[in-house]
């Protein structure tokens, strides 16, 4: 009967999730290891977010319980929702990569293992599937920073943060000279 299997996948859960962290930097971390766990656990994906639910910070509560129902079921385009509601952007995992720093009380293995996190999410986000799409996002990435800061006002932000290969960035820039 539906009642027990939701109540025993309710008590599975409660087993290995833990409380969403409420820093927006950590929300994607812990979305990875919770599919992970959910995966291990051979937990169907119509589920996840439900089973979530009692588990989420209250800013992640409050756009899910904001959203339609469909969204309860389609794990995929929840995530996606969310990461889009609370501004995760491959440009602000990039900035957390490069800016964050060792804290004293911080071993190195949790100091790397916190600049992986950073530095996957980056490569999700910017969808970099291959090395030849990595080195496209390096490259438009180093030509975007060396942008004055009187062409960056000039340029709409949207251009800026769209995905292009250096190519076409150095072609849409060509007229460029400060």
């Amino acid at each position: 009967d539906k009642d027990s299997g939701d109540k025993k996948l309710h008590s599975l859960a409660k087993s290995f999730l833990t409380k969403m962290p409420d820093s927006v930097n950590d929300i994607l971390s812990y979305l990875r290891s919770s599919e992970k766990l959910f995966l291990l656990n051979s937990v169907a994906k119509e589920s996840w977010v439900k089973l979530l639910l009692p588990y989420m910070s209250n800013r992640v509560r409050n756009i899910t319980l904001a959203l339609s129902h469909d969204f309860y079921t389609d794990y995929n385009r929840w995530r996606k929702q969310i990461m889009s509601d609370i501004s995760l952007t491959a440009a602000r995992y990039k900035s957390l990569f490069q800016e964050t720093v060792r804290s004293s009380s911080q071993t190195y293995v949790e100091f790397c293992a916190k600049l992986t996190g950073y530095l996957d999410t980056y490569l999700e986000l910017a969808e970099v599937d291959n090395f030849e799409s990595l080195k496209q996002l390096l490259l438009t990435d180093r030509l975007k920073d060396s942008l004055s800061v009187k062409t960056k006002s000039v340029v709409h932000k949207e251009m800026l943060a769209k995905r292009v290969t250096a190519q076409t960035f150095c072609n849409d820039f060509r007229f460029f000279r400060d």
